[in-house]
């Protein structure tokens, strides 16, 4: 959610560090979402051969699922409330192609 506030806050003013840490926030949260999904696969798995079962590997791929999902939420919402209040040009800043 955090990383979409700050997607938010670089759509209103660009030429700040907000756009930046947006982008580091991003990056950080869907690797570790995804760090965290597959080291829960690898000790659920195990847990599994070695016959115990291991709920904190289960919540750790639960949690690490929404976190992903919460994430695409806030990114699409980001998107949806920056095309609402600045139209589409704000998107064309942010491929290169000026105003």
């Amino acid at each position: 959610v955090a990383a979409g506030l700050a997607l938010i806050s670089c759509g209103c003013c660009c030429c700040t560090y907000t756009a930046l840490f947006g982008i580091i926030t991003m990056g950080i949260s869907v690797i570790a979402g995804i760090v965290g999904f597959i080291l829960g696969l690898i000790a659920s798995s195990k847990s599994k051969a070695a016959g115990f079962k291991n709920t904190n590997a289960t919540l750790g791929i639960i949690l690490s699922i929404v976190a992903i999902a919460l994430l695409v939420i806030s990114i699409i919402l980001a998107i949806v409330l920056c095309v609402a209040v600045f139209g589409l040009g704000f998107i064309s800043v942010f491929l290169g192609e000026g105003m």
